[in-house]
């Protein structure tokens, strides 16, 4: 019967202690050592900064007045001239820099002024992170550019020490968002807009802490791992128990089962069952040890047992699906490289590793095609909707018994028939 197959599996992984080590125990490993390494990236925390930044002095009003100056050997009409007059003294690149978006970082960014000469000896100094060094006639030649289109755009000078890359990136990251947001109010300027609404003072980093799925719900990095670490060992119950319905045909207890008058199709639905129970277990017992030891807990319990179910069901597919493949080529190289090499390859598509947020759209929709893929994506939705199993869950929960159906089709019809090798 049925039942006596699924006897049978169980008393086989109680035999193999090692194998419920690894299904148990080292998904519980991964959940604590990677939510520690990667918890401030998971909640989306801005790096936190100790940069010291050196500036070389300069005389912005001593650049603007010298441009306006020249306006007077130009042929312009007054309105013109007052225009070009009222808009140059209004925005200052430098003092806003220096004086509004450096100081916003309260804690972060210190900012020491230094003179031209000192450069070559502060880049000897470890302690600062970055040196900005500003043109001669660097105001002058901008706005000379940005009004009469002369030359080329003036650069500031940045000299990076490669020993403090992450504040020194930082810098410069600010520094490129500030020449955006500067040719905007400039835009704005020549067009004759008001730019007062366009200057912002506190730029910032951007770090995501956008959910999967868009929901309002945020989840952390303990959170996100049990649920990535337990879909991608789930997989290793599929490969288990392929192994060891490939080791029976070996051992010729296959043969002895089908003499005792249990067909092939009553031994691999209770392989399907087997491996469905058992994912379905292995599960639990990790979403309980996570309870325990990391407080994480889903008040959609509902939502849960669905998604596991549909999961388990996905994984014992699989299962039948390597044992089918193992009898048809009389070998366990099939089973042996899934463990090793695909279920390695499911969980990097799927995003057991990393979140896939930052990835491109096309990259997240061929992750969910993956089984582990399906079923985070499914825990993470119902993480987020504590009392709902609404369709986005449902459309993974379908898929996913869709996928294990797909599979025990395929490994009826691969299954060696009566007169082939079995």
């Amino acid at each position: 019967m049925v039942w006596q197959v699924i006897k049978k599996q169980g008393l086989s992984f109680l035999r193999n202690p090692q194998h419920l080590l690894m299904l148990i125990a080292l998904p519980i490993l991964l959940i604590t050592i990677l939510s520690v390494a990667l918890g401030g990236i998971m909640q989306g925390e801005t790096p936190q900064i100790q940069a010291k930044i050196g500036v070389t002095t300069y005389d912005e009003e001593r650049g603007i007045e010298d441009f306006l100056q020249s306006l007077d050997e130009i042929d312009l009409s007054k309105k013109e001239r007052d225009v070009i007059t009222l808009s140059a003294r209004e925005v200052k690149v430098l003092s806003i820099l220096m004086d509004e978006v450096f100081p916003s970082f309260r804690g972060q960014i210190e900012v020491e002024r230094i003179e031209r000469e000192e450069i070559e000896e502060i880049r000897r100094d470890s302690s600062y992170a970055t040196i900005i060094e500003i043109p001669e006639n660097f105001t002058y030649d901008l706005l000379e550019h940005l009004y009469f289109n002369k030359g080329n755009p003036p650069n500031l000078q940045l000299i990076i020490n490669e020993e403090k890359q992450l504040s020194s990136q930082i810098i410069k990251q600010i520094l490129e968002d500030f020449n955006e947001q500067i040719s905007l109010i400039f835009f704005a300027t020549k067009e004759g807009l008001d730019t007062k609404d366009l200057i912002q003072s506190n730029i910032e980093i951007e770090s995501s802490s956008e959910s999967r799925g868009g929901q309002d719900r945020t989840y952390t990095s303990k959170e996100y791992y049990t649920f990535a670490m337990g879909v991608m060992n789930v997989l290793f119950i599929a490969s288990t128990i392929g192994s060891y319905a490939y080791r029976e045909r070996r051992d010729h207890i296959f043969d002895r089962i089908i003499i005792a008058d249990i067909s092939k199709g009553k031994y691999f639905l209770g392989i399907y069952l087997s491996a469905l129970v058992f994912a379905f277990i292995q599960l639990m017992i990790i979403f309980i040890a996570a309870n325990l030891i990391f407080s994480v807990s889903v008040s959609n319990n509902v939502g849960l047992v669905t998604v596991s179910l549909a999961l388990s069901s996905a994984v014992g597919g699989v299962a039948v699906l390597l044992s089918a493949i193992s009898y048809r080529m009389d070998s366990e190289v099939l089973t042996n490289y899934f463990q090793s090499i695909i279920v390695s390859i499911f969980a990097f598509m799927g995003g057991s590793f990393f979140p896939l947020e930052s990835f491109p759209m096309l990259f997240q929709r061929i992750g969910d095609l993956t089984p582990n893929g399906a079923g985070l994506s499914a825990y993470l939705l119902i993480l987020q909707q504590p009392y709902e199993l609404d369709s986005s869950v449902l459309f993974h929960v379908y898929y996913l018994i869709g996928f294990s159906f797909i599979l025990l089709i395929i490994a009826v019809a691969i299954f060696p028939k009566r007169g082939q090798n079995s």
